[in-house]
């Protein structure tokens, strides 16, 4: 074991506090869940296990900044290629946890787009960049596996007849399609969420929730760059390099599926009147003094200061005995598996989201 020195305690740090955050993010996600009542579901699923393989991924940096010298140069570790042998094991599963991290990343935001958002096209659109992130994370396997035959000349050279594909066309590739499908989940939205009937400050709230991820693609299109220059000659020296941007990408992809549901959670530690639009003000306790055997006196105090009470005699109420009052009730409520009344396009956008809408109609005749 080497000690971890220069950007190796720095890529440590790094993805300790990014992956602590990332774990804080899906433990308030769930309790989201648990404040609403509400069943996890698959974008939630999908989220916990963006956590796990994250996890994964902080292991397998952890063994590589403790054992393979991570972010050294490799001239000046103590065992060049003994550690060299490390560093490419663990660049294998580093990739590969990375990707499946990534892709579920994309498959709980998309999947939570299709519950808020409803249409035929938008939901064909979601569910194709859902299958394109699916597919993304299998080429991902398999070029992890098969760029080199047989898979242990990945790491030993010595075996004869083993031969290796380009590997920074094969990376850069890879990096390239995340990037692509990562703008693509950021642009999918942003036509329905400003059609909606909202206030313009709720509409840009609401963007700069779902559009966190242009920090996301500024990170992956750093790592697409830094790629370029990958070298198997400093390997620890280079994996150093982009090991920032491969630790922050799923970290902060994960943080940024988890925002759009933390709402009951921030009502429940804030003021909810943070998150209503319109907020009636709470009454102010009253204080009366009583009068010896006359009831309450004219004289209310409250919190804002005393007032006058209104004598009960200014208005006088008349009699009904000389009237007959006949009142109907006609209640109905309207499930979501009846019909139900014709709804906006922005309601119908939204989705149902387990709402019931009741009515109450009074007829009063009086007679």
């Amino acid at each position: 074991m080497s000690p971890v020195k220069g950007n190796g305690i720095k890529i440590v740090i790094v993805e300790t506090v990014s992956t602590f955050l990332s774990v804080i993010a899906v433990i308030l996600r769930i309790w989201a869940r648990r404040i609403t009542k509400k069943e996890l579901a698959i974008n939630d699923w999908a989220a916990i296990g963006a956590c796990f393989f994250n996890l994964c991924l902080a292991a397998a940096v952890y063994e590589t900044a403790t054992i393979g010298g991570l972010g050294q140069h490799l001239h000046e570790l103590p065992d060049p290629p003994k550690q060299a042998t490390i560093l490419i094991k663990s660049l294998l599963a580093i990739e590969t946890t990375w990707a499946m991290a990534n892709s579920l990343v994309k498959i709980s935001i998309l999947h939570l787009y299709i519950t808020i958002f409803r249409g035929k096209w938008f939901c064909i659109a979601a569910y194709t960049i859902m299958a394109l992130s699916i597919c993304y994370d299998i080429a991902v396997f398999f070029e992890a596996v098969l760029l080199c035959q047989p898979l242990a000349y990945t790491w030993n050279k010595s075996i004869p007849n083993g031969n290796c594909g380009n590997t920074t066309q094969a990376y850069e590739a890879v990096g390239i399609l995340n990037l692509l499908t990562d703008l693509a989940i950021i642009i999918l939205p942003m036509p329905l969420l400003w059609s909606l009937n909202l206030p313009t400050a709720k509409k840009l709230a609401l963007t700069a929730i779902f559009g966190v991820g242009v920090i996301i693609c500024t990170i992956s299109t750093i790592r697409v760059v830094t790629l370029a220059s990958w070298n198997f000659d400093d390997l620890s020296w280079v994996m150093g390099r982009v090991a920032y941007t491969s630790i922050l990408e799923p970290t902060l992809g994960i943080i940024n599926c988890c925002l759009p549901v933390l709402q009951p959670v921030l009502s429940k530690i804030t003021s909810p009147r943070l998150w209503t639009r319109h907020s009636a003000p709470r009454s102010d306790p009253t204080y009366a003094k009583r009068s010896s055997g006359k009831g309450f006196s004219n004289q209310v105090h409250s919190l804002d200061g005393p007032f006058h009470r209104l004598p009960e005699n200014s208005y006088p109420m008349g009699s009904l005995m000389s009237r007959t009052n006949q009142i109907y009730s006609e209640p109905s409520i309207d499930l979501l598996d009846r019909p139900s009344p014709a709804r906006s396009d922005d309601e119908e956008a939204l989705g149902d989201c387990g709402k019931i809408l009741v009515k109450q109609e009074w007829t009063v005749n009086h007679g």
